[in-house]
C-alpha cells in the first residue's frame, strides 16, 4: 500500500537477483541474504502489523469482558499550504536537508488524525496524510496503542515523536515558527517506532511532572545491531507557565558492506543530550534549549590549510594547499541551541482574533572537536494571525543566515554563505 516494500524489505525484483535464476550474486551474499544479514524488516510494515493486530485484539477482550459499547473516535485534519521564496543565494538548509532555494507552492502538511478510547484502559491514535518534510507522498505518519492501567500511566507501542525537549517533542504545525531548527534530524529522528512508557503527573494545580522512556527503532527502521533508547522529562515549575525540560538519548546504528570474502557490519554508538525551558503565561511566550551530542550518522568532512614550500636548498617560497580530511562518524561532536520569543495581542475580532510577532536565532556548531570554526547560525523574523476558529492561521515568516564558516572549509551543509539564500514564508493553515 502506497508504495510500501513487502512485509520484509525485500525489493520486487529479488526475483531477478536471486542467483537460482540469474548469477547476479555470489553464493556468499546469498547465504547472508538467507541468514538476515541483509534483510530488515521495513519499519512501516512492522508498525502497521502490530497495531493492526493489537487493535484487533483490543477490540475484542474490550468487547468479550467488558461488556462496554465503543465510542466513535474523534477525528481532526490540518491542511497547512505555504509560498517559499528564496533571494541572495541558491541554497537552502531545512532540517538537516540541504537543497535548492527554488521559488514554490507547497503543500506543508496535510494530516487526518482519529484518536479515541477502548473501553477504560485502552487509548490508540491514528495519523495519515503527506507533509514535505517527510517527502510529501500519502503515508501513515503517526500511531500508537497504549495500555493505561493508571490515570497518569500508560505503555504500549508507537510512531510518532519522542520526548526530546520542547521543539523536537512538538508537531511542526504547531511551534511558533514555521519550521524546527536546522539541525533538528541530527539530534531526534522524525517520527520512529517503538515501546513507550509514559507518565504524567500532576503534584498540586500548579507543579506537575511528565516523563516519557521509548525503546524505538534505529534509523535503519529495526532494532537489530542498532537502537534509539531516549529518556525524556519536563517538570512544570511552581512559577505557573514556567516548564523545565531534558532528555539523554543512546543511540546505537549499524553499516553494512558487503566485498569478495561477505557481509562486514561495522557498528558505532553515540548520545544526544538536551536542556532547555519554555515560559508561557500572559501572552508572552519564552523558549530555549541546549543541544549536544556525540556520534553522527554523517561522514564529517574538513579542510587543512597546508603549508608547502617550492625553491631549492630550503629557499624562500612559501605555498599553501588545501587537504580534505574526513572525522570518523563515532568521533563527531555537534553542539546546537536556540531561543525564541513571541508576544500575542489578542484583538478579539471573529475574523483578526490575534496578532503573534515573534523571533528566533538558533546556532550550530557541527564539529565542536574541531579546532577550527564550523558554526552556522540563523536569525528568523515573523508574525502569526489569528483568522478564524479552530486555531486557523496566516503566517508570515523570513529567515536569514548570519554566519558561516570559512568559504574553503567542508562540513554538513555542502556551499558557503554566498550561496546561502534568506527565505521567506508565507503560510496560511486551518484545522477541522
Amino acid at each position: 500500500m502506497f508504495g510500501m516494500p513487502n512485509m520484509f524489505g525485500i525489493p520486487n525484483n529479488m526475483k531477478e537477483r536471486c542467483p537460482f535464476e540469474a548469477n547476479q550474486i555470489s553464493k556468499r551474499k546469498f547465504e547472508a541474504i538467507l541468514r538476515g544479514e541483509e534483510i530488515m524488516i521495513n519499519a512501516k510494515a512492522l508498525h502497521f502489523s502490530i497495531s493492526t493486530i493489537m487493535l484487533m485484539l483490543i477490540t475484542s477482550i474490550v468487547s468479550a469482558e467488558e461488556k462496554t459499547t465503543l465510542t466513535p473516535p474523534e477525528i481532526h485534519a490540518d491542511v497547512v499550504l505555504q509560498l517559499e521564496a528564496y533571494s541572495g543565494g541558491d541554497s537552502t538548509y531545512v532540517i538537516a536537508m540541504p537543497r535548492a532555494a527554488e521559488n514554490a507552492y507547497v503543500i506543508r502538511h496535510a494530516v487526518i488524525e482519529a484518536e479515541g478510547e477502548l473501553g477504560n484502559y485502552i487509548e490508540y491514535n491514528i495519523e495519515i496524510g503527506a507533509a514535505s518534510c517527510l517527502g510529501g507522498g500519502i503515508m501513515l505518519m503517526e500511531a500508537g496503542v497504549y495500555y493505561k492501567p493508571l490515570p497518569y500511566l500508560k505503555m504500549g507501542f508507537m510512531k510518532g515523536h519522542v520526548l526530546r525537549g520542547f521543539e523536537m517533542y512538538e508537531g511542526c504545525v504547531n511551534l511558533t515558527t514555521s519550521e524546527k531548527p536546522v539541525y533538528a534530524k541530527k539530534y531526534s529522528p522524525c517520527h520512529p517506532t517503538g515501546a513507550v512508557i509514559e507518565t504524567d503527573y500532576d503534584i498540586d494545580e500548579t507543579m506537575g511532572i511528565h516523563t516519557q522512556f521509548a525503546y524505538m527503532n534505529g534509523t535503519g527502521g529495526s532494532f537489530e545491531d542498532e537502537h534509539d533508547i531516549n529518556l525524556g522529562f519536563q517538570f512544570r515549575t511552581p512559577l505557573r507557565g514556567l516548564t523545565v525540560g531534558g532528555f539523554y538519548t543512546d543511540w546505537q546504528w549499524s553499516e553494512t558492506k558487503y566485498n569478495d570474502s561477505g557481509a562486514i557490519k561495522n557498528v558505532y554508538n553515540g548520545y544526544r543530550m538536551g536542556l532547555g525551558c519554555n515560559y508561557d503565561q500572559f501572552n508572552v511566550h519564552l523558549r530555549g534549549e541546549y543541544y549536544i551530542g556525540k556520534g553522527f550518522k554523517d561522514r564529517f568532512s574538513y579542510t587543512e590549510k597546508v603549508k608547502t614550500y617550492s625553491g631549492r636548498g630550503g629557499s624562500a617560497g612559501e605555498d599553501y594547499e588545501y587537504v580534505v580530511h574526513e572525522v570518523p562518524f563515532e568521533d563527531t561532536e555537534m553542539r546546537a541551541c536556540f531561543v525564541e520569543g513571541g508576544y500575542r495581542i489578542d484583538i478579539g475580532q471573529p475574523q483578526l482574533s490575534y496578532i503573534q510577532p515573534y523571533i528566533q536565532y538558533q546556532w550550530w556548531d557541527q564539529s565542536a572537536n574541531l579546532d577550527d570554526d564550523y558554526v552556522f547560525s540563523f536569525l528568523t523574523l515573523g508574525v502569526t494571525l489569528g483568522i478564524g476558529p479552530n486555531d486557523s492561521k496566516l503566517r508570515i515568516e523570513y529567515q536569514t543566515p548570519l554566519s558561516f564558516p570559512d568559504e574553503n572549509k567542508s562540513g554538513l551543509i555542502p556551499y558557503s554563505k554566498e550561496q546561502a539564500a534568506n527565505r521567506l514564508i508565507v503560510r496560511i493553515q486551518a484545522g477541522i
